[in-house]
């Protein structure tokens, strides 16, 4: 017994969390809205309002990236970040980045016919900059470059990004 527990401690926390609840996916809550938005528009302050609110419990992870990066894994792996249905709340997915990939929607009604998409928007200049000053701050490379020039190589950049998004 104690070599298993040993191993089991060992075993990464979120990947034990999520694999050993596949056998309860079947009294698991669905979510009835999934927030998307764009980084910097407040996507991270509406779920924090919502996962303190009464009537409302969020998944087990901000930003599962199911629909848009572990889709492979299968919908009971969704099926198990989300909570028992021991209550009548509501549940929710917040990945703001479903908003960069086409597949998303589709997928998201292919599963959930009646799910509502929350999608956060800001003013796109205001976005940018405050996206500017974020990775400023995170990122040695980017510092040198100025505002200006930023949005100068971004046709550039998100080419690239559409570009890797289509190989996969």
């Amino acid at each position: 017994m104690r070599r298993v527990l040993r191993k089991l401690a060992r075993v990464p926390q979120r990947q034990m969390f999520a694999y050993h609840k596949y056998l309860l996916n079947s009294f698991r809550k669905t979510p009835h809205f999934i927030i998307v938005g764009s980084q910097k528009a407040g996507t991270t302050s509406l779920y924090l309002y919502l996962a303190n609110h009464s009537e409302i419990q969020p998944s087990a992870t901000k930003e599962a990236h199911f629909f848009n990066m572990s889709y492979d894994r299968g919908i009971a792996y969704y099926h198990s970040i989300f909570p028992l249905q021991l209550d009548k709340r509501f549940t929710f997915d917040a990945t703001p980045d479903y908003i960069d990939h086409p597949l998303v929607p589709s997928l998201c009604s292919k599963h959930y016919p009646n799910i509502k998409l929350v999608l956060l928007l800001r003013d796109p200049v205001d976005r940018a900059f405050s996206h500017f000053n974020f990775v400023q701050g995170y990122n040695q490379e980017e510092s040198q470059i100025t505002f200006a020039n930023g949005l100068e190589s971004e046709e550039q950049r998100i080419s690239t990004a559409f570009e890797l998004m289509n190989s996969d």
